[in-house]
């Protein structure tokens, strides 16, 4: 048999009206945003991209476009007067986000440093935050990490969108104190102020390039201890992440990747010059019944130019809640005169994890970790590699995913702990 389809074209919508609720159609972040234009046919493409660039502002949470037909045919538009078309008004209901947020959180360690000797501390972190400022789309706050061996602060502004470029821009002011390897004998303190302004690009969501610059000052000294050193640090940074993980605060499948590089030079402000690298992979695959192989890779890498020596607070660290459990925070590698974790200019870390469900919201892990510091990049050695096991338990909880995890060196040094526990939020990598 033959099939014959017959379309009656509908009446031709001209659009007459933009009608914005929620905000005023008259400032520069919603007007900018706004890709439709009235006397003109309707174009679905436009009403994607309106809704899109007015969620991208980051000032609304929700946003709604209706198409209302005109019930008042008469209309001074000649175009919407002639035959075959209605005239209809575009009503955008906008959602503005909360202006102030604030968040908080708390944390104890409990660590065994020597037999029968405990370290026992507690941790606070919060940040404040004002959206939307002056109608303008910027974002500003403040924000503190607290711990006895860190403390941070900052400050913030930013703003989604550069001269109606999307292009996220901010502009940070941090002071920074660190303790390094505060159970050694003579602790580094690193104490550091940096100004920076970086910019980000997002494609397609999944994507993100950005760059930037800081300038800071960093005093690094060893307390008890004749090394005192203050230079200023000027760095040029670039860094890419692609994300496709199912859900980046509990990952079922999918992939993470990120790269960053920060070079620093006399010809930029710098009394250093160096060059760092520092690339991370992570990997889910579901294994059917709830169970999930999560693998992970990171790789760092620096060098100096002239001979010069790579200051402690630049060189990197691992070891710990977040890289190679078993071992101490950041006491992996290379050790000082002082006996003390003293960081490399190379980093290595693999991590493999086998999460399972165990009853409803109680969830269990085993894993395997390994990895280690190296003084240069040219000594980098698969076979000195530290080894940490251990399980662990997942509660997910309606407040986020609490951790806790016991684990054991596989290969200790004489001075490793035979086992450490370690309490976080949300997984390990």
């Amino acid at each position: 048999m033959d099939v014959r389809v017959s379309v009656d074209a509908g009446p031709r919508s001209i659009l007459r009206d933009v009608v914005v609720e929620g905000a005023d159609a008259g400032k520069p972040l919603v007007a900018r945003a706004i890709a439709l234009t009235p006397g003109a046919p309707i174009d679905p493409r436009a009403l994607g991209l309106t809704r899109r660039q007015l969620y991208d502002s980051g000032a609304y949470r929700g946003v709604e476009i209706e198409l209302q037909p005109v019930a008042d045919a008469a209309s001074p538009s000649t175009e919407a007067a002639a035959a075959g078309t209605q005239l209809v008004d575009a009503r955008i209901r906008l959602l503005e986000r909360p202006r102030y947020s604030f968040r908080y959180g708390f944390a104890f360690t409990d660590d065994v440093v020597a037999p029968d000797v405990r370290d026992q501390g507690f941790g606070f972190a919060a940040d404040f935050e004002r959206r939307n400022l002056f109608g303008l789309g910027a974002n500003a706050g403040v924000s503190a990490r607290l711990r006895r061996d860190q403390q941070v602060g900052r400050l913030f502004l930013g703003a989604n969108r550069f001269f109606g470029a999307p292009l996220r821009s901010t502009v940070f002011l941090e002071r920074s104190r660190q303790e390094i390897n505060t159970e050694g004998a003579f602790p580094i303190v690193a104490t550091v102020t940096d100004l920076a302004a970086e910019q980000s690009y997002s494609i397609r969501r999944r994507v993100e390039l950005r760059y930037g610059y800081a300038l800071g000052r960093n005093r690094t000294y060893i307390e008890g201890g004749d090394f005192d050193l203050s230079v200023r640090i000027a760095r040029l940074t670039t860094s890419g992440l692609v994300d496709r993980r199912s859900d980046p605060f509990d990952p079922a499948s999918g992939w993470f990747a990120s790269s960053n590089v920060e070079l620093s030079r006399p010809s930029i402000g710098s009394d250093l010059s160096f060059l760092k690298g520092f690339l991370q992979f992570f990997h889910y695959l579901p294994a059917g019944r709830g169970l999930v192989l999560a693998s992970g890779a990171r790789l760092g890498l620096a060098r100096t130019f002239e001979d010069e020596e790579l200051i402690p607070s630049e060189r990197f660290f691992a070891g710990g809640a977040s890289s190679v459990r078993g071992y101490r925070e950041e006491d992996l590698g290379p050790r000082s005169s002082l006996g003390d974790a003293r960081g490399g200019g190379a980093l290595l870390v693999f991590n493999e994890e086998l999460r399972f469900p165990i009853y409803r919201w109680l969830r269990g892990v085993g894993f395997v970790d390994v990895g280690n510091v190296y003084p240069t990049v040219d000594e980098i050695a698969l076979g000195d590699l530290q080894v940490g096991l251990g399980a662990g338990v997942r509660l997910d909880t309606p407040v986020g995913l609490f951790r806790v995890d016991l684990g054991v060196p596989g290969n200790p040094r004489s001075f490793d702990p035979e086992w450490r526990v370690y309490f976080g939020l949300g997984h390990a990598f």
